[in-house]
């Protein structure tokens, strides 16, 4: 009785590592029906998840409107690929000196 116990208390009691996982597959839509059942019991017992869960979707939505409003200012001009390496260069030649 206790070993059937202790394997159904593990399958249900995430680790935060894994609820973390966890949530970050949430933001894709790609959780299975058991793993929702065994995320929402983890956010109701750990505040740091729900504040990492928190933070996340506040991140994604704030790269969103960043990409949004990237594509609404991108014209239909390629992009300058060299362009783009050595502006990130430069700027990582700054930070570096």
């Amino acid at each position: 009785m206790r070993n059937n116990l202790s394997k159904i208390t593990h399958f249900f009691i995430l680790s935060c590592a894994e609820a973390t996982l966890l949530l970050e597959k949430k933001l894709n839509g790609e959780l299975t029906f058991g793993q929702i059942i065994r995320l929402k019991s983890h956010l109701a017992m750990c505040k740091w998840c729900r504040s990492y869960n928190r933070k996340s979707h506040l991140l994604q939505e704030a790269l969103q409107k960043i990409i949004s409003s990237d594509s609404e200012k991108q014209t239909d001009k390629p992009l300058d690929t060299q362009k783009l390496t050595a502006d990130i260069e430069k700027k990582l030649k700054n930070k570096l000196s």
